[in-house]
């Protein structure tokens, strides 16, 4: 019997986050982004070279490329550690990306070693960093994607049941309380209310309308902590207060003017890829806010094309069959990341374990919708089988295989 050398792909994927987790667990912040980007490399030379992308999955993947572009270039012409370091995230949350996408299947349905990937996954995300001496907002957001992730599969499975979807954003609710996390609250919440409000109102149309209420959101939100448009946080703070029991003055209200003002003068292609707010002002906080810091890093030129990736992220869930409840919950997921996107940087910078889950979450998502979508899919069929409350064309379907 010849021993088989070639380690498989994802156990490699997997026994990084290992050790990344490992490394996190007792203070080595270094060596868990470098096992991170080693898991992300090790994907890429493996099995970069082999997949075939649909033609949906493809629009993202192009965008994703032109924005990491833009961080080389940039990088390469002003070369600094920290932009080095911020461009290397960039490729190993689309390497995640890449590899919830196109693993879905084995992911969904346990194979053998996507069970070491996941069981060493969760024990990296929610085990290790609560070991070591990580803020609540990093256990949040790890434990919240996490989450997502289980999710996911669970919608997937069990895709005639609207309880799976439910029972993430709950739980994801729950972990937010019980650390005092107000975004991880948040983000329960509003994934619940947009996951069922695509499933029970005209799918399409609900999605136009929160696409353009996100976008506002987000908007508003700058305006009234930069004070564009005579807006001010402080005049809304009491209504903040009163409704949560937190205060809305929570240092963005100094942070993101003060990088709008330093960007003004170069607003297209920003200030350098290693910039960051502790650059400007002399304090150890961050942007508080992805799209800020990509601004202030690459003004928006990057910024567009973050925004552009995301947006074709969106695009790529499509239009649902009937009971979707896939596709509804990929678009309440996108909805928390972009959400969140909005006040906290880490989807492509700052703490990777967090960014890493994310895209895995997204990637996972889009993944599992293109599952479901493939015709004469045998594992497919004999799942949709074992459920019980189906239309009579599935049923003449499965007696006929």
């Amino acid at each position: 019997m010849r021993l088989q050398l070639k380690v498989h792909k994802i156990a490699l994927v997997a026994f990084a986050i290992a050790f990344a987790g490992i490394a996190k667990a007792i203070g080595l912040g270094s060596v868990s982004n470098a096992m991170l980007i080693l898991g992300a490399f090790s994907f890429l030379v493996q099995f970069g070279l082999q997949f075939r992308l649909s033609s949906r999955l493809a629009i993202p993947v192009v965008f994703l490329t032109a924005y990491l572009m833009i961080y080389l270039v940039l990088t390469a012409s002003a070369p600094t550690a920290a932009g080095m370091k911020n461009t290397v995230s960039i490729f190993v949350g689309a390497m995640f990306f890449l590899f919830g996408a196109i693993n879905a299947e084995k992911l969904a349905f346990g194979a053998s070693c996507q069970n070491i990937f996941f069981v060493t996954a969760v024990f990296c995300a929610v085990l290790a960093p609560s070991l070591g001496d990580t803020n609540k907002n990093a256990i949040s957001g790890i434990s919240m994607y996490m989450l997502l992730v289980s999710g996911a599969i669970l919608v997937h499975r069990k895709r005639l049941d609207r309880f799976p979807a439910l029972l993430a954003f709950a739980t994801v609710y729950i972990v937010g309380q019980m650390l005092g996390h107000r975004m991880a609250v948040a983000s329960g919440i509003i994934g619940a209310l947009v996951y069922f409000s695509l499933i029970f109102l005209p799918f399409q149309t609900i999605r136009r309308i929160l696409l353009s209420v996100v976008t506002a959101s987000i908007l508003l939100l700058v305006a009234m902590y930069t004070g564009l448009w005579d807006l001010n946080i402080r005049d809304s703070n009491d209504l903040f207060v009163a409704v949560s029991g937190r205060n809305a003055v929570s240092g963005r209200q100094i942070i993101w003017p003060i990088i709008v003002n330093a960007v003004s003068a170069s607003k297209f292609t920003g200030l350098g890829t290693g910039m960051s707010f502790s650059n400007l002002y002399n304090s150890d906080w961050s942007a508080h806010s992805l799209y800020m810091q990509v601004y202030l890093q690459t003004g928006f030129l990057g910024l567009g094309f973050l925004v552009l990736a995301l947006w074709s992220i969106w695009w790529c869930i499509g239009k649902p069959r009937r009971r979707d409840t896939m596709s509804a919950y990929a678009s309440a997921t996108m909805t928390v990341v972009i959400l969140h996107s909005a006040t906290e940087v880490y989807l492509t910078q700052v703490n990777l374990m967090i960014g890493a889950l994310a895209w895995l979450t997204l990637g996972l998502c889009i993944g599992l919708i293109n599952l479901q979508r493939k015709p004469n899919n045998t594992r497919e069929t004999n799942t949709i089988c074992n459920e019980t409350d189906l239309p009579p064309s599935i049923h003449q379907q499965c007696r006929a295989n």
